[in-house]
């Protein structure tokens, strides 16, 4: 579903009766994948749970041999926030699959402990992008300034609910180790967060071994044969570059699995120079000039706004210019409610509307059928009161795209 340089949005979601937060209790806006892994964004990862199937994360779980003692309807989507208690050897072993190439082991306590089989649980490209993103989380801050900074240390830190306990795991070198702080009997304690408590431990265990057994600093490579490649991607909307993505960088993808197409955030368009406005043709009759432009989904622009992010975002069009034009390049609008083909109308008396639409859009004009619904801005949820029959509903912007949806309220 995505790559680690993937756009993802960190922003209030509710997902049936859940509302997940964040630990800091605010929310970031659009952010990459890797960097929403490494500063523990909890929506976007509920958010791509929430698309898992055929394994659920759930059911991805029980394949590793981690035995949950629930159904899967008791942790719904609250699992991939620690919503189940998994012990640290669990931990450990999944964490060796990444430095494995996907590969789950059984541990070992004794040497002559027969060593059974592996079991493969992750594509070997899968496990080394994961370790890739989890190689950018910055250390934590801690007094002595012993260690090898320049060794890369793949880690992430958890903090149960409650603080009942904190932990930390990191794959290093040829080792992986798990810190748990915590009190036996499960009392919990506001000092118990997972990168003031466990991570400084970590770090501390890491240097100790490095400075003690020095051993030469093995880069992280992808395994032999992976189907993996390295591009350059728009730095702003984690797509492939167009000509006009002035800002890059270099990325990893799986060619075939990754979800990749060219970005169509950064276009050019053509701007009057009297009024500054926008023009679709040059006609002859002015003077233009050509100026790049963001084009983001409407969603992600509300997102910028709330993080006070500001985005050049283009001029609306000069009156009497034909703006019909635009109609044939952008993208028409993506109904997001109603997601259901067939509505149950109850303690509701009213149907939202919304639209997720390009970002030059400054109207949407709803249609039930051939009636008029109603019009609103991008980010605006329109109240649609619905009587029961079937509908063709349709979401109109003022360029002319259009998107329709079929539905039936009962």
């Amino acid at each position: 579903m995505i790559h680690p340089l993937s756009i993802l949005a960190d922003a209030p979601r509710t997902f049936g009766d859940y509302n997940p937060e964040n630990f800091d209790r605010e929310f970031l806006g659009p952010i990459r994948a890797c960097d929403a892994l490494a500063r523990s964004r909890n929506v976007p990862a509920v958010e791509l749970a929430s698309h898992l199937a055929h394994p659920t994360l759930y059911q991805f779980l029980n394949s590793a041999d981690v035995r949950l003692t629930k159904p899967e309807s008791f942790y719904g989507l609250a699992l991939p926030l620690g919503g189940a208690e998994v012990s640290l050897q669990d931990l450990v072993r999944l964490y060796s699959a990444l430095a494995n190439n996907g590969e789950l082991r059984p541990l070992r306590f004794i040497t002559r402990q027969g060593i059974t089989k592996s079991k493969k649980i992750l594509s070997p490209e899968a496990a080394f992008l994961t370790l890739e993103m989890l190689g950018n989380v910055p250390r934590p801050e801690m007094n002595c300034a012993d260690g090898n900074h320049e060794a890369r240390v793949y880690w992430k830190t958890g903090t149960s609910h409650g603080f009942r306990d904190a932990w930390s795991i990191a794959v290093f070198d040829h080792y992986v180790l798990g810190v748990w702080v915590g009190n036996f009997d499960g009392r919990g304690n506001a000092a118990f967060v997972g990168r003031t408590a466990a991570g400084p431990l970590l770090f501390q265990i890491i240097d100790t071994l490095r400075a003690m057994w020095r051993e030469p600093t093995v880069p992280h490579e992808p395994p032999p044969g992976a189907n993996l490649k390295r591009v350059e991607f728009c730095a702003l909307s984690g797509d492939l570059p167009n000509h006009f993505c002035t800002q890059r960088v270099e990325g990893w993808f799986i060619p075939g699995v990754s979800p990749i197409k060219t970005c169509s955030v950064h276009r050019e368009v053509l701007v009057d120079i009297t009024s500054g406005l926008r023009v679709p043709v040059d006609d002859g009759t002015r003077q233009l000039r050509r100026e790049v432009y963001e084009f983001w989904p409407s969603e992600f622009l509300t997102l910028f706004e709330r993080a006070g992010v500001p985005r050049r975002v283009p001029p609306p069009f000069l009156r009497d210019t034909g703006s019909e034009l635009a109609s044939r390049a952008g993208q028409k609008p993506l109904i997001v409610s109603p997601s259901n083909k067939e509505i149950l109308l109850v303690s509701a008396k009213t149907i939202p509307l919304s639209a997720k639409t390009d970002g030059d859009v400054r109207e949407i004009f709803w249609f039930a059928d051939k009636q008029f619904v109603g019009k609103g801005a991008p980010n605006q949820v329109l109240e649609w009161n619905a009587l029961a029959g079937d509908y063709e509903i349709t979401a109109l912007d003022d360029h002319g795209r259009s998107a329709s949806y079929n539905i039936i309220v009962r």
